[in-house]
C-alpha cells in the first residue's frame, strides 16, 4: 500500500476509511473529496502504469494527423500528454470516455474536450452526437495495450480510419495486507473490474471476509458484477466519487 502521510493530519484521526482502489498516481482528486467528506483516504493500488516508449515517441506525429483523438482513460492522457505540448491539443477534438478523463484532458490545456453525458464506457461514447458528421475522417485512440476493441471496430465500419496509440501497459504490483489490517477500512471506491480481480486475487485467506464485508463504490455496473462474482455483498453505483454521497454514509 502507497502512503506519504506516516503522521496523520489531526482532522483524520478517528475518521473513517475508505480504501481509494485504482490505479497508481491517479488517486489525487479522489483523495481531496474523500477528506472534504470527512473519511480517510488510503491508498490501496494493485497496479502501475509503465510508460511505453517507443508509442510515445510516435505520438506526436500521429496526433498531429488525426482529426479527432480519443482518451480512454485518464491514464491515457497522464501518460500521453507527456509526449505532447498544450498547444498541440488546444484546438482538436479530444473526446474523452467519461467524466475523470474528460477534466485530466481540460487541466492539461485541451480546449475541445467531449465527452458522454449518460455514460462513461465505450458504448457512451458511440452515442455522441459527434460521430454523425457526414465525413469520417482520421481517428487516433490514446490508450494501454490492451483493452476493448468496441469504439475502434464500430468507427471503422462507419468510415473512420482508425489508428491506436498504446502509450502504457499496466503492471500488478504487490500490495501491503498489513497496512490494510491497520487501516480497518469500512469501505472502498474502486474504478475498474481489473482492479477488482487484481484486489481479490492478492486477497490472504484470513482477509478475505473483512475484503468480502467492505462497502463498494464503483461508476459502472460491471465492476458491480465483478464485485459481486468476487463475494461483495455491499456494492453502491455512483456517478462519481461524491462528497455529500460520502458524508451520508458515516457509520456505515
Amino acid at each position: 500500500m502507497e502512503s506519504n502521510e506516516p503522521c496523520l493530519p489531526e482532522q483524520e484521526k478517528g475518521a473513517p476509511v475508505i480504501l481509494i482502489v485504482r490505479t497508481q498516481g491517479r488517486q489525487t482528486a479522489d483523495t481531496e473529496v474523500c477528506r472534504a467528506a470527512g473519511w480517510r483516504p488510503v491508498w490501496f493500488s494493485p497496479q502501475k502504469i509503465e510508460p511505453q516508449a517507443a508509442a510515445l515517441a510516435d505520438l506526436p506525429a500521429q496526433y498531429a494527423q488525426a482529426d479527432a483523438v480519443f482518451w480512454v482513460s485518464p491514464s491515457a492522457v497522464q501518460t500521453g500528454m507527456t509526449a505532447l505540448s498544450a498547444e498541440e491539443c488546444r484546438n482538436k477534438p479530444n473526446i474523452a470516455v467519461g467524466r475523470a478523463t474528460a477534466q485530466a484532458l481540460r487541466e492539461a490545456g485541451c480546449r475541445q474536450v467531449i465527452a458522454p453525458a449518460d455514460g462513461q464506457d465505450s458504448e457512451a461514447v458511440l452515442r455522441l452526437p459527434f460521430w454523425q458528421q457526414p465525413i469520417a475522417g482520421r481517428l487516433l485512440i490514446v490508450s494501454g495495450e490492451g483493452g476493448r476493441n468496441l469504439l475502434a471496430t464500430v468507427l471503422a465500419e462507419r468510415g473512420w480510419q482508425v489508428v491506436r496509440a498504446a502509450v502504457y501497459r499496466r503492471e500488478p504490483q504487490a500490495l501491503d495486507w498489513a497496512a490494510y489490517r491497520a487501516a480497518q477500512p469500512l469501505a472502498a471506491w474502486v474504478t475498474s473490474a481489473e482492479l477488482v480481480r487484481l484486489l481479490f486475487g492478492q486477497a490472504p485467506p484470513e482477509l478475505a471476509q473483512s475484503l468480502k464485508s467492505l462497502l463498494y463504490l464503483v461508476h459502472h455496473p460491471k465492476i458491480a458484477e465483478a464485485l459481486y462474482q468476487a463475494g461483495a455483498t455491499q456494492v453502491e453505483v455512483v456517478e462519481r466519487l461524491d462528497e455529500h454521497f460520502l458524508k451520508s454514509l458515516h457509520g456505515v
